[in-house]
């Protein structure tokens, strides 16, 4: 990550994230105890709440929903990957049967490439889980207008109302 910049675990090294087990347990914890709390305060369910993570962010929201996916209902991975720490670990469980999964990945990413994308999207696939994979081309480390785009769609058929409150 770039100096100052907000980050949910330190590099490892060098080469590509690998994070911190500390950092991600701890990360993890910090999303989990949000996620409770806007629950309750939003007087919703897990199955409503939808996680977005971009970079580091998709990492983070990998590593929440497929360890704890009683605690989300969706999430989009934008840019991610999934860390080697927990693909190790993951194994075919019933829990995460209903998780919705959209993978949006640009095909020139060099901080995080586009295999990564690819890669996850076939893991959870093994998985039996339903990723919707989303190619950008020529799109960099970054969030597109088309992928906002796709996004919205996704999350306009997950829960019409989601993008309805938002505009008002």
């Amino acid at each position: 990550s770039e100096p100052d910049s907000y980050q949910w675990f330190r590099q490892k090294g060098q080469g590509a994230y690998n994070g911190e087990t500390d950092d991600l347990k701890t990360s993890g914890q910090v999303l989990l105890d949000f996620i409770a709390q806007a629950a309750k305060k939003y007087h919703t369910q897990p199955n409503k709440v939808y996680l977005v993570g971009f970079s580091q962010g998709a990492i983070m929201s990998y590593e929440v929903a497929l360890r704890h996916p009683e605690a989300v209902g969706s999430i989009a991975a934008l840019s991610g990957r999934i860390l080697p720490v927990l693909k190790s670990e993951l194994k075919p469980d019933e829990k995460r049967q209903n998780l919705g999964i959209f993978i949006g990945h640009g095909t020139a990413d060099t901080r995080l490439p586009f295999k990564d994308g690819t890669d996850a999207n076939s893991l959870l696939q093994s998985l039996s889980l339903k990723p919707e994979f989303h190619a950008y081309e020529g799109v960099g480390h970054s969030i597109s207008a088309v992928d906002m785009q796709d996004l919205s769609a996704w999350l306009q058929r997950l829960n019409p109302c989601v993008l309805l409150a938002a505009d008002r």
